[in-house]
């Protein structure tokens, strides 16, 4: 994992962490929170 990751990674574990307390479907709302990240690291 690059150093300049690091923070974006601490994001999306707080993210999660969000997502797992407020949704029942946790798991889905995950991987779709996950994706949505995931997209708009790479489009730049």
């Amino acid at each position: 994992m690059l150093a300049r990751d690091r923070p974006r990674t601490l994001v999306l574990f707080a993210m999660e962490k969000m997502l797992a307390k407020t949704s029942r479907n946790s798991s889905e709302s995950l991987k779709f929170a996950k994706n949505r990240i995931v997209r708009t690291r790479y489009r730049k």
